[in-house]
């Protein structure tokens, strides 16, 4: 699916974050409480997870009776899957369901997401489908709607999370209808387009994309949008009509200073060229990234050792190697400059034998 794309698939606890910091706190009735869960609650919110996970057990354990003992609980196993201890998230929540109490559906999507992110995607969609269900008030439900139809993009269920998507009857499209300008909403049209582009349905594919409407004070959605619409062109079997596309994407990300989404629209634009042989616009694309100095050093790397592949595949030693050697020149800081040198070496040998089987051959 990914195409040197940045992926509109939210961090889903984005949203259970907010809830929590939000939720009020109940009276406090026993000596030390208060005091335990703020350290415990500042210990999380500043990302001491370990630290935030024990002294959230400690509460549990010294405070069973505590009105504030749901969320402790739901705190507890939250930084338990920011340490990547999934199960162990979920079985905590899975032990203490029937204390959750008003924070019931955050259990159910808690346990969702941890089983998402250990990779059992068919579970997460079950979890997901809970909130829905289950829970008919929640602020969620948009949220799990699309994660749901997510999980089933992930398992390559194509047909199903087309009618998650689709489905005029389905929970997506009610409560997106509702909130049309929500993230989750345009999320949702987004994943559309990117399962109908993996299904080769491009003309569907197409209209749905045309239809997104980003919010205007949000740039990266603008760019979402224009650039699913020159991925699709992409495939067609005309990628040149790609470029206009590219050409807008570049634009909004140029205007916001979004250097990471730029350097993703000029690859696209370069791969566009190699598809159908221009390789002096490929270069000059990959060029593009490789000056970008607000980029990773790793990226604008790679993007020169690609133009130093176009070039050598053409023929044009010498310009590889000039380029490689320019390169490295003027890139003082480039913690890989020994395995480029042996590069240069390489090509460097590669340009004396062509010399010498032309000069056998002369």
């Amino acid at each position: 699916m990914e195409h040197g794309r940045i992926a509109l698939y939210v961090p889903r606890f984005c949203t259970i974050i907010i809830l929590l910091l939000n939720f009020s706190l109940r009276p406090f009735a026993a000596e030390g409480e208060a005091e335990l869960l703020k350290a415990a609650t500042g210990a999380f919110n500043d990302k001491f997870y370990s630290r935030a996970e024990e002294q959230f057990a400690e509460f549990a354990a010294k405070f069973p009776a505590s009105t504030n003992l749901p969320q402790a609980i739901l705190y507890q196993a939250q930084a338990r899957h920011f340490q990547k201890e999934h199960d162990a998230a979920i079985d905590l929540l899975r032990a203490n369901s029937a204390k959750a109490g008003e924070l019931a559906d955050q259990y159910v999507f808690t346990s969702a997401d941890a089983l998402a992110a250990k990779g059992d995607q068919a579970a997460a969609a079950e979890h997901y489908a809970r909130i829905l269900k289950e829970f008919p008030s929640s602020p969620l439900r948009l949220q799990a709607a699309y994660l749901q139809a997510f999980s089933y993009f992930q398992l390559k269920e194509y047909p199903r999370t087309i009618e998650l998507l689709r489905n005029p009857e389905g929970e997506f499209r009610k409560l997106a209808a509702a909130n049309p300008q929500g993230r989750f909403t345009f999320a949702g049209g987004l994943l559309l387009v990117d399962t109908l582009l993996a299904t080769g349905q491009l003309d569907d594919a197409r209209a749905v994309a045309t239809a997104l409407a980003p919010p205007a004070d949000r740039p990266e959605l603008q760019w979402e949008r224009h650039d699913a619409l020159a991925r699709i062109e992409f495939a067609s079997a005309t990628p040149l009509a790609a470029l206009p596309h590219f050409t807008n994407a570049l634009t909004v990300a140029e205007t916001a200073l979004l250097p990471r989404l730029q350097a993703q629209s000029w690859n696209l634009a370069a791969e566009a060229y190699k598809k159908v042989g221009q390789t002096n616009g490929a270069i000059a694309a990959y060029e593009k990234i490789a000056a970008m100095d607000p980029l990773p050093i790793d990226q604008r790397r790679l993007a020169m050792l690609k133009t130093v592949e176009l070039f050598s595949l053409s023929g044009n030693l010498t310009n590889a190697i000039g380029r490689l050697e320019s390169y490295l020149a003027g890139t003082t800081n480039e913690p890989a400059a020994d395995l480029l040198r042996v590069k240069a070496c390489d090509l460097w040998i590669d340009q004396a034998r062509n010399l010498s089987r032309q000069g056998n051959s002369g």
